[in-house]
């Protein structure tokens, strides 16, 4: 066991998330890095220093044609000759790309992903390794620097990360290129070359071959220092992560699939990283790509979280925050696209962002009067002899009509909307409610209709109540 391999040894050991693995699964591109990754691997193995089994899996990327074929083919060999268990998958990229409007970069990256997610799984595999290395770490660090970062982002590559529901393990960070190249010299180890990753056609390659090289022109020891500050930036993070968890059950209140709803007091009682990795937790549940959110997009969440007023932000895969006077409200839901709820009786049900509370009271007039004093936000009431149920809540839908209260004529509901001065994104979330004859009764929570309305003859009312989960 050369140096090389001892720290190779040294890091898949510092790793407390392998101690009770068995079964490892290289990321093996048939290049430089994964090369000595594997063959340092199989030299532990073969002298017992390290128990557990790797099998290497090479994903072909069909984006360079015969040399795609070559490399897949190259990589089989190499397994071969050192017996290695090996596995192979072909995924077109392109494909991916065009149909998610992804960057072929993106697309490789997810496709790469749920294979990793798939062999471990189906196949029993308890993590798998990268060859990732100090450079790798370096440009990560860069290319979030001109994305627009927070400290999260300078953590770079982390030695093991959870990543889609499984474990990704780098255990070569604390090489450089050159010294991978020495170790593949030294053993004479063969590797391929991919030639893209010369050319500049994306970000990265452009920090890797351009960029990196200019700036070590004038300070060669910056890949180090940039590592050092990932190591630092990690160790803020762990402790932001550590109170961001003992705070999460005092300052979240309901956690859904769909919907995280967070007391904004305590929410805005912590400090500033804190609140950030809260909201972050939350948008990750609620399925939103990390990659798509950026410094400016949780700078947006603190300012409207701390404002005093009412608002709505929108953010990257349709999420929304909503804030009120002592709630704030991370949301998937919209009522665009969703089914219609039909309400045939008393009770509490759900449609989009709303919780709808529907009951039935005898008229009482001085009752009334009191009530409509005090009537709370988003309830409507109607007289139940006009209103004949099921009442369905639904969204709004090309052509609807009604007569808004205090109007004798029908009026088209997007124009009412419109005129009503309700902006699209609001517009978006309104509800219609309809009874059994397909009368529109409230478009809700902005107006009910004139030919529902409770005059003097009204003998039982329906009361209608939305509230925003």
């Amino acid at each position: 066991m050369n140096s090389f391999e001892s720290k190779v040894l040294s890091a898949l050991e510092s790793v407390k998330e392998l101690h009770r693995s068995t079964r490892l699964l290289a990321a093996f591109s048939g290049g430089p890095d994964s090369c000595a990754l594997l063959e340092a691997a199989a030299v532990l193995q073969r002298e017992g220093r390290f128990k557990r089994s790797i099998a290497a899996l090479h994903i072909n990327h069909n984006l360079r044609g015969e040399e795609s074929n070559r490399d897949e083919e190259f990589a089989r060999e190499f397994c071969e000759q050192r017996d290695i268990e090996f596995f192979s998958e072909s995924a077109d990229v392109t494909e991916r790309a065009e149909e998610q409007n992804e960057s072929v970069e993106t697309a490789a990256r997810n496709i790469r992903l749920a294979i990793f997610t798939d062999y471990c799984c189906k196949r029993g595999f308890d993590a798998v390794i990268t060859g990732h290395h100090a450079g790798d770490n370096c440009e990560t660090i860069i290319h979030r620097l001109q994305r627009g970062t927070g400290f999260r982002g300078l953590c770079g590559i982390r030695p093991a990360r959870c990543v889609g529901g499984i474990l990704l393990v780098s255990p070569l960070l604390f090489a450089d290129k050159n010294e991978i190249l020495e170790y593949c010299k030294e053993k004479d180890i063969p590797y391929a070359v991919d030639a893209t990753n010369l050319t500049n056609h994306c970000r990265r390659n452009f920090i890797r071959n351009s960029l990196l090289p200019m700036i070590s022109e004038r300070h060669p020891d910056i890949c180090e220092k940039l590592c050092l500050l990932s190591v630092e930036a990690a160790r803020l993070d762990e402790r932001v992560c550590r109170e961001a968890q003992n705070s999460w059950h005092s300052t979240v209140i309901i956690s859904e699939p769909d919907f995280v709803t967070v007391n904004r007091r305590e929410f805005n009682a912590l400090s500033v990283l804190v609140r950030q990795e809260i909201a972050r937790r939350i948008l990750i549940s609620l399925g939103a790509g990390e990659d798509k959110l950026s410094k400016d997009h949780y700078s947006r969440i603190l300012q409207r979280t701390g404002e005093a007023q009412s608002s709505k932000l929108q953010l990257p895969d349709d999420i929304y925050v909503f804030t009120n006077q002592d709630k704030i409200i991370f949301s998937i839901l919209k009522t665009e696209g969703l089914s219609s709820v039909k309400i045939d009786a008393p009770g509490t049900f759900r449609f989009g962002v709303w919780q709808i509370e529907l009951r039935k009271e005898d008229f009482d007039k001085t009752k009334f009067e009191k009530f409509l004093k005090e009537m709370p936000e988003n309830t409507a009431l109607f007289d139940a002899d006009k209103t004949a149920l099921p009442i369905t809540a639904r969204q709004r839908q090309a052509g609807d009509r009604f007569v808004p209260f205090g109007l004798n004529s029908p009026q088209r509901v997007n124009k009412f909307l419109i005129r009503a001065k309700v902006n699209r994104m609001e517009r978006s979330n309104a509800v219609v409610f309809q009874d059994k004859t397909s009368k529109i009764i409230w478009v809700a929570p902005y107006r009910t209709s004139e030919e529902v309305k409770i005059t003097e003859r009204t003998r039982k009312i329906l009361l209608i109540k939305l509230t925003r989960l």
